[in-house]
């Protein structure tokens, strides 16, 4: 219920948003990153993985490993919140939230509020607010993309070097981003489908995996415990229609990964072709979904350009495209409220900016709820009750 509060809005803005003056829009995105930021913090408590961040900045307890670009942006919030964790995180959100709008709102064509719907109704519960690291990592590899599609290519690269120390799995961006800077459009095209089948060997070898966490112990580790908890089997669900669909639209018309079709649009569509066989092996690995968040953003952000209501007309080809991603959408929505161990329920609307901001909450006995409940669930303990 919370997402789709948020959601609502954006999507009546929306359809009016090409009728909007600058003045107009401008406002109505300054209104958006004050209340999403605000919804969000008021909210922020609901979920789970808020407890590792306070446990590990906040008290002397914690023992997690944090990538170090991560750790200096969050230290610093911390210390400018003058270590209010309340005020720490309205100031993350107000960071990320600024920052992915304005992005975004450099492409005239873009129908932002379109493309903060699609957001937010498919991360609304998971990377916005459960991943903050990740939330990171996928902002500023957007503006890598939109650096690389303005023919800066330094500017893009420096852009994924600073996500992947944010968030480890950024590093998928750097190999979609050298793939996609290849000139013939065969050699891409097999090229991503060789890298996806060696990933789906990477991450399924466990002896692969050992060597990995002697090397790159900051990638390897997570994969490895993600890997414990994950299990792996192939199902036919929203993931691998969207990855087929994906892959299936490309080859079909696969002079739009040529660039000698348009540079600009060839380098986005390439990601997006990248990113369905990403999506491919997430069907049958779990842990593998996290890398696609990168691509479902471009997803989304070319759809908001290109095929988003413009003045209330829609092409026969959009109409079909926004059915599919709505459904895709939809189904990603519904599913994670399914899911038993997910933190927030649909009917929870429970909000606590003013406490949370004064510091007027008691964190140890919310963590203490949380670790108990995880370890019921772990244990099995929970099942049968």
């Amino acid at each position: 219920m919370f997402v789709i509060m948020q959601c609502l809005p954006l999507l009546f803005f929306s359809l009016l948003w090409f009728f909007f003056g600058r003045t107009v829009r401008n406002t109505i995105l300054f209104l958006c990153i004050l209340t999403l930021s605000i919804a969000y913090t008021s909210f922020y408590l609901n979920g789970e993985d808020w407890a590792n961040y306070y446990v590990n900045f906040y008290t002397h307890n914690g023992s997690s490993w944090f990538e170090p670009g991560f750790w200096l942006f969050y230290s610093f919030l911390r210390l400018v919140a003058f270590g209010n964790f309340g005020i720490a995180t309205l100031l993350f959100y107000i960071v990320t939230f600024s920052s992915l709008i304005l992005v975004a709102n450099k492409n005239k064509n873009c129908n932002v509020p379109a493309f903060l719907f699609f957001i937010l109704l498919f991360f609304g519960n998971t990377l916005i607010l459960e991943q903050l690291r990740q939330f990171i990592a996928v902002i500023i590899v957007f503006c890598a993309l939109q650096s690389k599609m303005q023919g800066k290519s330094l500017k893009a690269y420096i852009y994924v070097a600073i996500s992947i120390i944010c968030h480890a799995s950024a590093v998928i961006a750097l190999l979609s981003f050298v793939l996609a800077d290849v000139k013939s459009k065969k050699t891409f095209i097999l090229s991503t489908l060789l890298l996806s089948i060696g990933l789906s060997f990477v991450f399924v070898n466990d002896t692969v995996i050992s060597l990995g966490v002697q090397l790159i112990p900051a990638v390897f580790t997570k994969i490895q415990v993600y890997k414990e908890f994950a299990v792996m089997n192939f199902h036919v669900g929203p993931s691998i229609i969207l990855a087929m669909t994906l892959l299936g639209y490309y080859l079909l018309s696969s002079y739009k990964l040529s660039y000698s079709y348009a540079s600009e649009a060839t380098f986005l569509q390439r990601q997006i072709f990248f990113g369905g066989a990403v999506f491919f092996i997430g069907a049958y690995i779990p842990f593998m979904s996290r890398l696609t968040s990168y691509y479902i953003v471009f997803l989304f952000y070319d759809v908001a350009c290109n095929h988003a209501p413009r003045y209330f007309k829609l092409y026969k080809k959009d109409v079909a495209l926004l059915t599919f991603l709505f459904l895709f959408i939809s189904s990603n929505f519904a599913s994670y409220y399914k899911n038993d161990i997910a933190p927030v329920k649909f009917s929870q609307l429970t909000l606590n900016f003013v406490p949370f901001v004064s510091g007027n909450i008691d964190y140890n006995k919310r963590i203490f709820d949380i670790y108990y409940k995880n370890a019921e669930i772990l244990s099995g303990s929970g099942k049968g009750k």
